[in-house]
């Protein structure tokens, strides 16, 4: 098939992944509705945004997991010649498969968070005292800002995850089984090999790792930083940086598909 889009084979595609794993993700989506309807009350914190971080790592480990193996079909003999025949345009594939990580998912979980917390807030009068059931209030499940930044929550939510979802993404078209696991293996390597080379540059630089020079560095790149950040010009310089990566992982993970095709 060509690289072109039409609509109606995007849409029975789409048919086709809620018909054959409707199960599956309903059994996930239920179990989000009920972690985010019984914990936020059960669970006692002093912390008043507990629901949003609890909201955070669900979101995240869920919608990586997602991400990662939403390719797996083409990996596994069984179905992957049957995927890589069906009559539709590799572009269509590509793009359903990037809708339903990343517009779909985010979309129900958020539906579900508000959703859930509302059902929970009409539960409270049938349930016993000594459950000490807290209601939640429905109209600040989300900080305004994000860790004392001029970020909202939201935002910085879903740049973080389109950041994430681009490589667990490309990590589902790379890794034949597995991959959620790899591609935090891989990530973690990534982050010593990177470490490892700042102290080698340090070595470079100072004929040593002089701990307190590199803890000078740092805290100057850090000033650096804050002062970029808080001009105009680098004002979201985390959202473009996360739409360089997210492109980035994209483009090669179409590329990956492609070749998978031919």
């Amino acid at each position: 098939m060509t690289a072109t889009f039409n609509f109606s084979r995007i849409r029975l595609l789409f048919i086709r992944y809620f018909t054959e794993n409707w199960r599956r993700d309903l059994t996930t989506f239920s179990a989000f509705f009920i972690a985010f309807t019984v914990l936020p009350r059960l669970i006692s914190l002093p912390l008043p945004i507990f629901p949003f971080i609890l909201f955070c790592l669900i979101f995240y480990i869920g919608g990586l997991h997602f991400s990662a193996r939403i390719f797996q079909e083409i990996h596994r003999p069984s179905s992957g010649m049957h995927y890589l025949h069906i009559p539709a345009g590799r572009a269509e594939k590509f793009f359903v498969n990037g809708a339903l990580t990343l517009i779909l998912y985010p979309l129900v979980c958020f539906f579900l968070f508000y959703a859930a917390i509302l059902f929970g807030n009409l539960l409270e009068p049938i349930m016993p005292a000594i459950l000490n059931y807290k209601t939640i209030d429905i109209h600040n499940l989300f900080p305004k800002t994000f860790l004392g930044t001029s970020s909202s929550s939201v935002g910085k939510l879903l740049t973080d995850f389109i950041t994430y979802q681009s490589i667990f993404f490309f990590g589902s078209l790379i890794f034949k089984k597995h991959p959620t696991t790899k591609t935090i293996i891989s990530l973690i390597a990534c982050s010593i090999a990177l470490g490892i080379y700042q102290l080698l540059l340090a070595l470079l630089l100072w004929n040593q790792i002089d701990i307190a020079s590199m803890g000078a560095l740092k805290e100057k790149m850090l000033q650096l930083g804050e002062h970029l950040l808080s001009s105009r010009v680098m004002a979201h310089f985390d959202v473009i940086l996360s739409g360089i990566i997210a492109l980035f992982f994209w483009t090669v993970s179409y590329l990956k598909f492609k070749e998978k095709q031919v």
